[in-house]
């Protein structure tokens, strides 16, 4: 099976509640060049990756800093904006329209 579109082979009739959704846990943590990567990173893919992988539920943690919407894990910095995050999501969702996305957005 294509992980990429792994919803797709889903009944039109099944409810959410009967779909075990996988998920990563602080889903931008993916680079290992940042400051603290090794008390902070949690993942070894980037976005597109896990998406293309099969998950459908991410992990998003965001510090307003400067007007600009940042992604953090606790105090440390990903390098990477709540708008690129964003975008990877959409792009993903355009490019295979039988799946979705379920995001949760924190400070």
């Amino acid at each position: 099976m294509n992980m990429r579109n792994w919803m797709s082979h889903l009944s039109d009739t099944q409810l959410l509640s009967q779909i075990s959704i996988p998920g990563t846990h602080d889903s931008a943590s993916f680079r290992s060049n940042v400051f603290g990567a090794g008390f902070t990173q949690t993942q070894s893919w980037n976005i597109r990756k896990q998406l293309d992988q099969g998950v459908r539920f991410l992990d998003a943690r965001c510090r307003l800093i400067n007007n600009v919407f940042t992604m953090h894990h606790g105090a440390v910095f990903l390098k990477q904006q709540f708008g690129d995050f964003i975008t990877t999501c959409i792009d993903f969702v355009k490019r295979n329209p039988s799946e979705f996305i379920i995001l949760s957005v924190k400070q």
